[in-house]
């Protein structure tokens, strides 16, 4: 299982008089689980990872994994500051 979530973003590259926003610092923790090994749950965030990658973001918190309850999970996340013309 693969979950994306966006978490708070921030604002960037405001105009002078402060009516307009041109940016967000846009941030995604991206949560990956598999219940039959860690290689799968890897492969899974690679293909993630690459994703995001090929969009421009940079990875600031690289893959850890863990088990719980025999489940094998990794967590990662990446930001970009995602301008208002940025097509994705």
């Amino acid at each position: 299982t693969c979950y994306i979530q966006e978490l708070s973003g921030a604002e960037r590259g405001r105009s002078l008089d402060g009516t307009e926003v041109n940016g967000i610092l846009c941030t995604f923790q991206i949560d990956v689980s598999d219940n039959a090994t860690k290689q799968n749950a890897k492969v899974v965030m690679s293909n993630a990872i690459d994703t995001f990658k090929q969009m421009r973001f940079e990875i600031i918190g690289f893959p850890t994994y863990r088990q719980e309850d025999g489940i094998w999970v990794g967590t990662a996340r990446v930001r970009r500051i995602i301008g208002a013309l940025d097509i994705l």
